[in-house]
């Protein structure tokens, strides 16, 4: 993204810079940063329990952190005037037990010449497998 004159310069279209969040004793987030750049499907790999949907949460301020903070096109979730229309998240809503994988397979077979979805499909496999993760992509 490129900055304008006298404008902060921005990495990624999304920004997480180390969000920590405890829930008394227990770290669930501990000092993560990442990026998520234009043209790119990022997702959260891992476990149940391992901090996907809490750094989520505190990503839109919907949980308090520790630590940290999260921008959106250079701005946190509170300084954009109408959220909605800019971010879009989606948190364990519970769409029928579909996982990611099936999701993914279900945009193979309605879109089978899609470019991209099978590649997405077998990398996020990799992943889970890389990741340690029970079911292929959860």
């Amino acid at each position: 993204m490129r900055a304008r004159r006298g404008a902060p310069t921005v990495r990624g279209v999304i920004e997480v810079r180390n969000i920590t969040k405890r829930f008394g004793d227990i770290t669930a987030v501990d000092d993560l940063s990442f990026d998520v750049h234009p043209g790119r499907v990022t997702g959260f790999l891992g476990p149940n329990g391992s901090g996907k949907s809490t750094t989520m949460r505190c990503m839109l301020g919907l949980d308090k952190s520790q630590g940290g903070e999260a921008r959106f096109g250079g701005r946190s979730f509170g300084e954009i005037e109408e959220p909605l229309h800019e971010v879009g998240a989606l948190l364990d809503a519970g769409l029928n037990a579909r996982t990611t994988r099936k999701l993914l397979e279900r945009g193979v077979a309605d879109f089978p010449d899609h470019p991209d979805l099978r590649q997405i499909l077998r990398r996020a496999e990799a992943a889970a497998g890389a990741a340690g993760t029970s079911a292929p992509v959860d």
